[in-house]
């Protein structure tokens, strides 16, 4: 995998809502056996989150919607 000159992964910077089927796939070809019995069949968790949530008020949360993307 290509990586920034700080060693970060160059093409995957962006957020775990999109970032999560290749997630899943580089999980799987990567001696990701250990994360798969967390993660098989499960759709994006991440689906209905957005980067804008991270400046939202607490008051616009509910514990649902917590507990599902914990």
């Amino acid at each position: 995998m290509p990586v920034r000159p700080d060693g970060s992964p160059s093409q995957y910077r962006i957020h775990i809502n999109r970032l999560w089927d290749e997630f899943i796939s580089f999980a799987q070809k990567q001696n990701g056996a250990r994360y798969e019995v967390y993660l098989a069949g499960q759709c994006n968790p991440f689906f209905d989150w957005d980067i804008a949530q991270r400046y939202s008020p607490r008051s616009e949360f509910t514990q649902p919607d917590v507990q599902h993307h914990q």
